[in-house]
């Protein structure tokens, strides 16, 4: 099964979020160092906390961002996961996951849809706590900070829309309910 262009992608995305009660912003400008992509597309949920910032170029790339007032541009993001190429349903149930209220956590979620746990040690600490759906077709791993080395993050290895694998990123200040929505819809 051969992908779809990746402009269809991100005009699909945009009309069903936008259907969904986002909001278009203007474009971003292309990147200086990557002359291969065109432009970078900005959304905004109904709330205009949410961001998904979609990058099209030989492949669709987006990122789910949580914007907050405070920098000399009006805003400053707080956390942010990438989403690939994953569809708008996906994107759509982790934005929800960011509003939800409580302190719901990703291992509980995935626990509680029959993942399983191991924790990979060093021998003297542990170095990554992964689970894995019972199918093993997705995994979900944190990596906990390493100082001076690397800030904690999460990884997510799923499949996107077109049975691609798909190595997601997000920081460690990502909602918990936004990694268990990533890994968990379908």
């Amino acid at each position: 099964m051969t992908a779809p262009d990746p402009w269809t992608l991100l005009e699909t995305l945009t009309a069903e979020l936008i259907g969904a009660g986002w909001t278009r912003l203007p474009d971003l400008p292309p990147l200086a160092d990557e002359p291969t992509y065109l432009s970078i597309r900005q959304l905004a949920d109904p709330t205009g906390i949410l961001r998904v910032h979609a990058i099209c170029g030989p492949r669709l790339n987006t990122e789910l961002a949580r914007l907050d007032a405070d920098g000399a541009d009006g805003s400053v993001t707080t956390w942010s996961a990438e989403t690939g190429a994953l569809p708008a349903r996906v994107i759509l149930a982790a934005a929800r996951a960011a509003h939800a209220t409580g302190d719901a956590s990703a291992a509980t979620a995935l626990r509680t849809a029959g993942w399983s746990r191991q924790e990979i040690n060093d021998g003297t600490h542990w170095t990554e706590q992964r689970w894995s759906s019972p199918d093993r077709t997705r995994q979900v791993s944190w990596f906990p900070p390493d100082p001076p080395f690397a800030a904690a993050q999460w990884k997510i290895h799923r499949s996107d829309a077109h049975n691609e694998a798909t190595e997601l990123e997000a920081c460690e200040h990502t909602p918990e309910p936004v990694i268990a929505a990533l890994a968990l819809t379908d």
